[in-house]
C-alpha cells in the first residue's frame, strides 16, 4: 500500500547523505550509467529480505547531477524565513547577519543519494570516486526509506521536537538496516563519530540540530531491536516517539514516560499578532547551550526537560517570543536557568536589571518559578514591559 509521505521524505533524505559527506571518503572508480540502477536493484531486493517488508512495486532509478539537486531541492520554498530560524535569533542561536537560504542551499549540495516514493536518486557526480561498499550502504539506507514509504502509514507531528523524534527512528531505521546488510557480507562500517566540533558557531550548531536523527536514531532503533526485534521497530511507526527526550532516553520510549504542556502568559496587545507555536525538546536546548558554554554543562543542564512551549509574536518590525520550559525538579529547573543566563552573558549580554539581560538590540528575561522556568525575548523593551507589568 503506497503511503502519502513522500515531500517529508526529501527532506529527511537530505539530512542522512549529508552525515556521510562527513565520514566517508573513498577513492575505488564506479562507472556511471547502467551500473548505479543494476546495484541499485539487488540492494532493494536484499534490504527488503533482511527487514521482512514488501519491495515497492514499481521502483525506479534516476541518475542526476549535484547542479540539478541544487535547482530542484537547495531553494527554500517561499520568500519567508520559517518559524524555527525566527526562534533561533530570537534565542540568540543564529546571528541576525546568518542566511536561512545560503544555509539550506549548502546543505543540500551534499547529497549522495535520495529518495521520493518509489523513486530512487542517486548523484552521479557525488559517488563516482566512491568505494562499491559505501555506495551500497547509502543505496541501503535510501531504500529503506522506500520499504518505509510503501509500508507504513506515518503522519507527520505537529511540533519541531516530535519531527526530530519521528525523523529519528525513520533515519535510525534506515542507518541500522543498511548496517546491518553490510555486516552480513563481512564489512564493517566505518565508525560514526559523534560531531562535536570545539570551536561552535552558529554554523557549527545548526548542523548539531540536523545531525540529531543520526546521531540518536541508529542507537534507538538499535535499542528497540534488541529489546523486540523488527517487529517492535515496525510497531513504533504506528506510536512514534513523542520527545527527542524518548529518543536520547530509548528506556523513557518502552515506559512511556510523557511531559507536561505549560500554559502561555496571555498577550493580547495591538498590532500584534502571533505568527506561530512550536515545542522545542530537550535536545534543541541541549544544542542551544553548547552553543556558547559547552557539551558538559549543555547536556547536564538539559535533562531534566518535562516539556515546554513556545509562541512567536510580531508587530512592524518587532517581535516577541515567549518561552515555557518545565523540568523534573525546582534543582532541574534552577539548573536550566543558571546555564541560560551563562548562555546569555557568553552571547554578549548584560544584565540591566534583575532577571532582564540586554544583548545588542534583544532583550531577554529569565524567570524561575518553582518546576518552570520562562525565557521571553524580544526587540522590543515596551512590549516586555507590558508582558511582564502585575495584573490589575
Amino acid at each position: 500500500m503506497k503511503r502519502k509521505w513522500a515531500a517529508a521524505l526529501i527532506l529527511i533524505i537530505v539530512l542522512s547523505t549529508f552525515t556521510l559527506g562527513f565520514t566517508l571518503s573513498y577513492t575505488q572508480h564506479i562507472q556511471s550509467g547502467g551500473k548505479y540502477e543494476k546495484l541499485a536493484s539487488e540492494v532493494m531486493a536484499e534490504i527488503s529480505k533482511l527487514r521482512k517488508l514488501n519491495p515497492p512495486e514499481d521502483f525506479k532509478v534516476e541518475v542526476v547531477s549535484s547542479s540539478w539537486v541544487k535547482e530542484h531541492w537547495g531553494k527554500p520554498q517561499g520568500a519567508e524565513e520559517p518559524l524555527e530560524w525566527k526562534i533561533y535569533r530570537a534565542l540568540l542561536l543564529v546571528p541576525a547577519e546568518a542566511s536561512h537560504r545560503e544555509f539550506e542551499e549548502e546543505w543540500t549540495g551534499c547529497i549522495m543519494a535520495a529518495s521520493s516514493g518509489e523513486t530512487l536518486y542517486i548523484v552521479a557526480d557525488l559517488v563516482e570516486d566512491a568505494e562499491e561498499k559505501v555506495l551500497k550502504r547509502t543505496l541501503a539506507h535510501e531504500s529503506v526509506h522506500m520499504l518505509q514509504y510503501v509500508n507504513f502509514e506515518i503522519s507527520r507531528p505537529e511540533t519541531y521536537d516530535a519531527e526530530q523524534a519521528l525523523n529519528a527512528l525513520i533515519e535510525g531505521d534506515a542507518d541500522l538496516s543498511a548496517d546491518m546488510l553490510l555486516e552480513a557480507e563481512g564489512f564493517k562500517p566505518p565508525e560514526k563519530e559523534p560531531f562535536k566540533p570545539e570551536t561552535m558557531g552558529y554554523r557549527e550548531a545548526l548542523i548539531l540540530i540536523r545531525l540529531f536523527p543520526y546521531q540518536y536514531g541508529e542507537r534507538f532503533a538499535s535499542f528497540l531491536y534488541e529489546h523486540g526485534g523488527w517487529s517492535l521497530l515496525d510497531e513504533a511507526y504506528s506510536n512514534p516517539p513523542s520527545s527527542t527526550e524518548q529518543v536520547m532516553h530509548p528506556e523513557k520510549y518502552l515506559e512511556g514516560e510523557g511531559f507536561e504542556r505549560p500554559g502561555l502568559p496571555a498577550f493580547r496587545e495591538e498590532g500584534w499578532r502571533l505568527l506561530g507555536e512550536n515545542r522545542l525538546g530537550e535536545y534543541f536546548i541541549y544544542a542551544l547551550l553548547a552553543r556558547w558554554i559547552g557539551y558538559g554543562v549543555a547536556e547536564k543542564a538539559s535533562q531534566g526537560w518535562n516539556g515546554d512551549r513556545a509562541a512567536y509574536y510580531t508587530a512592524d518590525g518587532s517581535f516577541l517570543l515567549l518561552w515555557a520550559t518545565m523540568w523534573d525538579s525546582e534543582r532541574d529547573a534552577e539548573e536550566f536557568r543558571q546555564a541560560a543566563a551563562e548562555m546569555v552573558n557568553a552571547a554578549g549580554g548584560v544584565e540591566i536589571e534583575e532577571d532582564l539581560w540586554k544583548v545588542e538590540d534583544v532583550f531577554i528575561v529569565l524567570k524561575l518559578s518553582g518546576c518552570r522556568v520562562d525565557v521571553f525575548s524580544s526587540n522590543s523593551l515596551e512590549a516586555l514591559e507590558t508582558l511582564l507589568k502585575p495584573a490589575s
